[in-house]
């Protein structure tokens, strides 16, 4: 399906052999290498869905204004209008202003205009490769497009530039896990730490699916962590491009699934049936140590009962964030930030709207402590449920926490010397049986984490068995006291 990665305004189409905007004194292009092979994995339902994009919540239609026999391949931001991409196909592809007369509805506008020229790429891109499909955030700091240029993972990858302040940077492939050996395509901001795309590639249910990823930066260069693929009931066997989320009530994208004989792409929307009631919680996060605020931390909030991504921000420079969430509602509230880990608290948010609660506060430790319930002598088959810091049994999965985790570990790694894990065992056996017990806990730790994407070369195992156990409490039984010994701890040692 490589026509979709085609669909652009045509006159940016330029390659360095094919049209050549000078004349240059070099010889041919050499043959190109053979390309990666392109191989997305199957789709798995039990992937987290971020907004609960599912029915009863939400309905899907096609939008009135959208269904002509040409392709509509999607609908993007533009001014204080859209821009509907319609044509037959990449050469006769071109946008065609419009407005939003309601969700469900587009009408072209007859007095708004399209200037190619003032698109925050045009002075930007690089004409010798296929730049296109450019979003800005909200902020005016990140500029993310799709590009074919030298050095891609395979197709198309997502490129980014970044605002200093003064300029902008140099074009580099969007760090993380976004990018993969087939195409990546149509990104578009939500806000400034979500970027919603299309992509052949990751998990998906056929064809292109969309996805959503979360943006942090990491040794101030934007890294992609979170792709997660927007769920079967909107992705399809066939293409889906050229997300565009408006509001948190409004999902519009182009899709070709077939519709009684014609099978063209057309614009569809998902919006929320009816506005849920909000309030508003506010809260800080702090370094655990030095207790003094963390700007920039990244905070996400879930559905306790479900794994739905109810909301994500960023601290200001006084480490405070605040987040519109549903009204009588569990949520766990978590938070981290590079060179540290991470913390979460779950609360009950108020039962009436436009309200607000102050949540406690989110200490980010700087050594984490990894607490997998091992049976006394086994260090390859934990129990289903992690212990908190007394060790009584959470609702917390250990491939759960380790999936946290690995994610805070890859959003930090370019700024990372290393990660040292440390094995601790309780009393039981000799110091020498135990030393090796508290080593093999540690590899099975790495192991997983290696599964999960973590580059092995940054973690280093070691081992204290029995001889760093923890102060036995007042009335603390002997059980509990040898659950809180065994233990992972991990402590990052960053760059100089």
């Amino acid at each position: 399906m490589r026509a979709l990665v085609l669909v652009a305004t045509a006159a940016w189409i330029l390659t360095s052999c094919s049209l050549p905007r000078v004349q240059r004194s070099v010889p041919p292009c050499p043959l190109p290498p053979p390309p990666p092979a392109c191989e997305p994995s199957a789709y798995v339902p039990t992937t987290m869905v971020p907004w609960d994009l599912a029915p009863p919540a939400w309905t899907l239609d096609r939008v009135v204004g959208a269904q002509s026999e040409l392709q509509e391949w999607g609908l993007v931001p533009y001014g204080s209008h859209d821009l509907l991409v319609r044509g037959q196909d990449a050469a006769t592809t071109t946008y065609v202003p419009v407005r939003r007369r309601d969700a469900h509805t587009i009408e072209q506008c007859e007095s708004c205009v399209f200037d190619s020229t003032t698109t925050p790429l045009a002075e930007l891109i690089d004409r010798i490769a296929w730049d296109e499909q450019p979003t800005l955030s909200p902020n005016g700091r990140l500029l993310v497009f799709s590009s074919n240029r030298p050095g891609s993972v395979g197709g198309t990858d997502l490129v980014v530039r970044q605002w200093d302040g003064e300029r902008w940077l140099d074009t580099q492939p969007l760090a993380g896990v976004i990018n993969t050996p087939c195409d990546e395509l149509s990104p578009q901001f939500v806000d400034d730490t979500t970027l919603l795309f299309s992509s052949a590639g990751h998990q998906t249910v056929g064809g292109y699916d969309l996805f959503v990823a979360t943006l942090r930066m990491s040794d101030r260069r934007p890294t992609a962590v979170n792709v997660t693929n927007l769920g079967a009931w909107i992705n399809t066997e066939h293409d889906e491009i050229f997300p565009r989320m408006v509001g948190d009530t409004a999902l519009y994208f182009g899709s070709n699934r077939p519709h009684g004989t014609q099978r063209t792409m057309d614009l569809f929307v998902a919006t929320r049936s009816s506005a849920a009631p909000t309030t508003t919680v506010t809260g800080t996060v702090v370094n655990q140590v030095t207790n003094e605020p963390i700007a920039r931390a990244t905070v996400t909030a879930r559905d306790a009962a479900s794994p739905a991504i109810l909301g994500s921000t960023t601290t200001n420079n006084e480490g405070s964030y605040a987040l519109k969430l549903p009204v009588a509602t569990t949520v766990v509230i978590a938070a981290d930030a590079p060179g540290l880990f991470f913390d979460d608290v779950t609360i009950a948010t108020p039962t009436h709207a436009d309200t607000s609660i102050q949540a406690p506060p989110l200490a980010l430790p700087v050594v984490y402590t990894l607490r997998i319930n091992f049976p006394s002598a086994v260090f390859d088959q934990p129990y289903e449920f992690t212990l908190d810091s007394t060790g009584a049994e959470t609702p917390r999965r250990w491939v759960n926490d380790l999936d946290r985790l690995a994610e805070n570990l890859l959003a930090s790694s370019s700024h990372l010397q290393r990660v040292v894990l440390v094995g601790h065992t309780d009393d039981v056996d000799s110091d020498e049986s135990n030393f090796v017990l508290g080593e093999q806990r540690v590899r099975f730790v790495i192991q997983q984490l290696v599964q999960r994407g973590v580059d092995p070369a940054l973690l280093e195992a070691r081992s204290s068995g029995e001889s760093q156990l923890p102060v036995r409490r007042d009335g603390e039984s002997l059980d509990r006291w040898r659950k809180r010994a065994r233990r992972v701890e991990l402590q990052k040692v960053e760059l100089q």
